[in-house]
């Protein structure tokens, strides 16, 4: 004879709640960055108003589910793209001029740290420079930020220096400096001739600050 289980022995199926799913905090950051890094290569290729969620999901294999409960929106990956870029860049010309001993070396370095960012940042850069004019675009803001900040560099190694040029001189030098790299950063191949040319270049530029100095000399850069 067949015993049949009784009720209290029977285990109930667990059942999924419904709703976007629970993420552990490691997880969740884990995630974010999966979906952050995936986002690079697609926003690279395309603009910010034809970038859909749908491709951001695509391209990092999650669910739709998964990524509302990790972002609002496309704006929120871009946006966090973008100032993780510009953090990079901004500590990676900290670490550098630290080790410089004048401030024409601490421009000197500051500048390859910025050249050596935009060829291995990845293809976010190039989405940065295409649209950091455009007012609603996700690099807009950062580009003006970046200028800024660029420009108080500039101005404090002059300062350094002994030289004070004008706010207008510095202004046009960091626009200068930024085209040189968004040309740079453009390319389809960039060679250590084109690397060292746009270096060569951004020197120049920057020279004017440092009337009397020898920053432009070959051995300063």
């Amino acid at each position: 004879m067949v015993t049949m289980p009784k009720s209290s022995d029977v285990v109930p199926p667990v059942k999924r709640m419904a709703g976007r799913p629970v993420l552990t905090d490691q997880d969740r950051d884990r995630s974010r960055q999966k979906v952050l890094d995936c986002a690079a290569s697609v926003y690279g290729n395309v603009d910010y108003k034809s970038l859909r969620v749908d491709d951001l999901i695509q391209a990092s294999g999650i669910s739709r589910p998964t990524f509302y409960s990790l972002f609002s929106n496309k704006e929120e990956v871009l946006e966090l793209l973008v100032r993780q870029a510009n953090d990079t860049l901004l500590q990676g010309v900290v670490d550098a001029v630290a080790h410089a001993h004048s401030p024409e070396q601490q421009l000197t370095l500051a500048l390859r740290a910025y050249v050596e960012w935009g060829c291995n940042a990845g293809p976010v850069v190039r989405a940065i420079y295409r649209e950091a004019r455009i007012e609603d675009s996700p690099a807009y803001a950062p580009r003006a930020q970046m200028l800024q900040a660029l420009g108080q560099l500039l101005q404090e190694h002059a300062s350094l220096a002994g030289y004070s040029p004008p706010s207008a001189l510095v202004e046009a030098c960091c626009i200068a400096i930024e085209h040189l790299g968004s040309r740079l950063f453009a390319a389809e191949f960039i060679s250590p001739e084109l690397k060292d040319q746009t270096l060569q270049h951004m020197h120049r530029v920057a020279s004017v600050l440092f009337p009397e100095s020898d920053l432009c000399a070959p051995h300063a850069i």
